[in-house]
């Protein structure tokens, strides 16, 4: 089901009470772009990988996210099938376009800039996003601190007054200090716009008035009157949207009707974020596919800015989301490396609806027809459905032992760091047979292929034309390389112990420059008739074997 603007507030409620009474929910994302910079590298500790992930990737938008809740069901008998061969669940998926828009009465909204990477449009348009719809339709959301500053500014602006009688007389601005003080040269408008307004009142007949006022700061003294009037509870005054025709329209309202526009207005401009927060509140497990980029945009965007450090973000989701799940995490796990060619959500939810896996089945509660059928990839809501989809099936296949895998998170292109975890510290390994050698921007492959024949395999990370990390394959060799490179004196080459690095970059011997990744970044694992790409696609260029 798309969720927009125009059918969020209504469908609210019911979203809010699927979050409530569902077992868990599964979400995906589209977002604007992916990375200003090729980021990986295969020698990152977490720190350096969040900290690259923050600065690179948080500029784009999440644009699109896809919502899915499950609930277990049973049957009149108990049993949770017809033939009691598999788990049936109830599902509730929502596909929300999400864009800022400023809505009524919150001209103090401020203007959202982001990036757009011309590749992820080109990759979503591929795949059938409507852009259009975002465009026109997309769903406002405010921060936290946002929506915080947004209810003090609105407590002031549309105060419903404690007085609960029938107002009753004119409006008489010169009686009471409590209306604004009218300028001069504006006095005669005002008066004669209030003999229209009083003559409005009194008329029972009578429920809506225009007023032509073209100057802002005219419209702006009336706001202040009306809101200071005995008849604040009983109107609604808004401003034409055409701007030809600039003119106010007054409405009358019971005080019911002014709360509920009151609230509905907060609904509508916190917008997705409300969601998030029902999210946060439910305490309910949360299931993604590689979920860790979607979860800092999905923190960033609608809840907190990002911290510094990964220890403080792993403190954050930990307090937001204490139950996550990863598919791709899980569909890594040892036993299932002949089941899967890769860990793609298509190639994940294709291999768990076959033996050894037991089907499950799902009934969509709030679509037409088979979600398999009737959806296509990398749109959110049919993601967030087969991930939600794949977690069930795991669930079943591993019962209790699907805590094992609750807050680890896949992190990808690190060569020795397979994940990261929520709830424990994450230590570097032992890097210990790792060196950082920097050397001519003529240098090739084979220069630092030579350079350490007499050590056996090597992995080779490049980092810029002119360093790089190479690992030995053959740990043991580390400590005959470390006494070898002590010895050598050449001026084309330095070779430094990672750890000798660490301390280097840390003390700021080395350079910011040399630490940039470039477009030339790329990894070479050197094996017999072997070039191994990473899963972030950055390039790789031939290297012979030694």
């Amino acid at each position: 089901m798309d969720i927009n603007r125009h059918n969020f507030v209504e469908n609210f409620s019911e979203i809010q009470t699927v979050i409530k009474e569902c077992d868990f929910i599964a979400f995906d994302t589209e977002l604007s772009g992916l990375t200003k910079d090729r980021l990986n590298g295969l020698f990152d500790t977490i720190d350096e990988r969040y900290a690259k992930m923050k600065c690179n990737s948080m500029d784009f938008l999440l644009i699109q996210f896809g919502l899915s809740c499950f609930k277990k069901t049973q049957n009149e008998n108990g049993k949770t099938s017809e033939n009691d061969c598999c788990s049936t669940y109830d599902c509730w998926t929502y596909n929300f376009y999400i864009f800022p828009y400023k809505t009524n009465n919150s001209t103090r909204q401020k203007e959202r800039s982001f990036l757009v990477q011309s590749s992820a449009v080109a990759f979503l348009v591929s795949h059938g996003f409507d852009f259009n719809k975002l465009f026109a339709e997309g769903i406002n959301w405010l921060t936290i601190e946002e929506e915080k500053h947004f209810l003090e500014s609105l407590e002031n602006n549309f105060q419903i007054n404690d007085d609960e009688r029938e107002p009753k007389g004119d409006i008489d601005i010169y009686s009471n200090s409590k209306y604004p003080t009218i300028p001069s040269e504006h006095k005669d408008f005002i008066n004669e716009a209030l003999i229209k307004v009083n003559n409005f009142l009194r008329n029972d007949r009578q429920q809506t008035i225009h007023l032509s006022v073209s100057s802002p700061y005219q419209r702006k003294l009336l706001y202040e009157i009306f809101k200071a009037s005995q008849y604040n509870n009983s109107l609604d005054v808004s401003t034409s949207k055409n701007f030809r025709d600039r003119h106010m329209i007054i409405n009358k309202i019971t005080r019911e009707e002014k709360e509920k526009q009151r609230k509905q207005l907060i609904t509508e401009t916190v917008g997705f974020s409300r969601i998030i927060q029902c999210i946060v509140a439910s305490r309910k497990p949360v299931v993604g596919h590689n979920l860790l980029l979607d979860l800092m945009h999905t923190v960033r965007q609608f809840l907190h800015p990002l911290p510094n450090t990964f220890s403080e973000f792993q403190a954050m989701i930990k307090d937001l989301f204490p139950n996550l799940f990863d598919t791709k995490f899980i569909a890594s796990f040892e036993k299932f490396k002949e089941m899967f060619q890769n860990t793609s959500l298509e190639e994940v939810h294709n291999v768990v609806k076959k033996e050894p896996f037991k089907p499950i089945e799902v009934k969509n509660v709030n679509l037409s027809g088979d979600t398999n059928s009737n959806c296509a990839l990398h749109q959110a809501g049919y993601d967030s459905f087969i991930t939600g989809y794949s977690f069930a099936v795991f669930t079943d296949y591993f019962k209790s032992e699907i805590e094992t895998f609750k807050n680890k998170l896949p992190i990808t292109c690190i060569h020795d760091i397979s994940h990261l975890s929520i709830d424990a510290s994450n230590e570097t390994p032992d890097r210990n047979h790792v060196f950082h050698v920097s050397f001519l921007s003529s240098w090739k492959t084979n220069d630092i292929i030579q350079l350490f024949s007499a050590f056996g395999q090597v992995v080779i990370a490049w980092i810029n034309d002119t360093s790089a990390f190479v690992a030995l394959k053959n740990v043991s060799k580390a400590v005959d390389a470390v006494k070898a490179f002590q010895q050598s004196k050449s001026s084309n080459f330095q070779v430094q112990t990672y750890a000798e690095f660490c301390a280097s970059k840390s003390n700021g011997a080395i350079k910011r420059k040399e630490m940039q990744i470039t477009s030339d970044n790329y990894v070479i694992d050197i094996t017999p008739s072997k070039k191994i790409k990473s899963e972030s696609r950055v390039e790789s260029k031939e290297a012979e074997t030694i």
